[in-house]
């Protein structure tokens, strides 16, 4: 596993925790935050795990 693979992986799993907590533990203005927060973690994931690929 490359660094950026890595990275990738991290991203990930805090996107995913970040959804669990915004619907189950944040409520209102706290839950759009936090899932905003997710997304662009998903997103950044995604970015991360493309250029681990390209660069092998």
């Amino acid at each position: 596993m490359t660094a950026l693979e890595g990275w990738a992986f991290l991203a990930l799993m805090a996107c995913l925790i970040g959804i669990v907590f915004a619907l189950t533990l944040f409520e209102g203005v706290a839950a759009i935050i936090v899932s905003l927060i997710a997304t662009v973690l998903g997103i950044l994931s995604g970015g991360l795990y493309a250029a681990s690929v390209r660069r092998h």
